[in-house]
């Protein structure tokens, strides 16, 4: 797996929202992510950025290459054995975990997300919101039960590639 760098090392801007909830907006060289007061950003040397809650680790977004990512079509799964073989080359990019329950889920318009529930209750369920640019993926993922619906919203939500 290739992971190429990103920089995150940029211009952050805090504001409120409906809500009433502090957030900042981290802005990088290739993406846009808001996040909840309650949540903190690392960036890591490879470039990855690592996602706390209560500086307990919760997730992060990783770059992975993946060759021709934006014609992977959610709409195909099921219907297209190749297809399903990609999502499943994705899926092993993502977790070498074979004791899983798993889904791929959404629409070609808005994206899709895999949700990873390991067998091992004692381990988390993982989310990871895929976003196609290129020939790489970004993986927005967070541990499920680690944050609430409307932080996991916000993240989700504000997460926008750039340039």
């Amino acid at each position: 797996m290739m992971i190429i760098m990103v920089c995150c090392s940029c211009n952050n801007d805090k504001v409120e929202i409906d809500n009433g909830q502090n957030v900042t907006t981290l802005k990088s060289t290739s993406y846009q992510l808001t996040l909840p007061d309650t949540i903190t950003a690392k960036e890591e040397e490879n470039g990855d950025l690592t996602l706390f809650h209560n500086d307990n680790e919760i997730g992060g977004i990783i770059v992975i290459d993946y060759k021709d990512a934006e014609q992977l079509n959610i709409d195909d799964v099921s219907t297209d054995e190749k297809v399903n073989d990609k999502f499943e080359e994705l899926l092993s990019k993502v977790t070498v975990d074979k004791e899983i329950d798993y889904s791929f889920e959404g629409n070609s318009k808005t994206g899709f997300f895999l949700s990873i529930i390991p067998w091992d209750k004692s381990k988390p369920e993982t989310i990871h919101y895929f976003y196609p640019k290129g020939n790489v993926f970004y993986d927005l993922f967070l541990q499920k039960e680690s944050i609430t619906d409307i932080e996991e919203e916000i993240l989700h939500g504000s997460f926008t590639l750039t340039s």
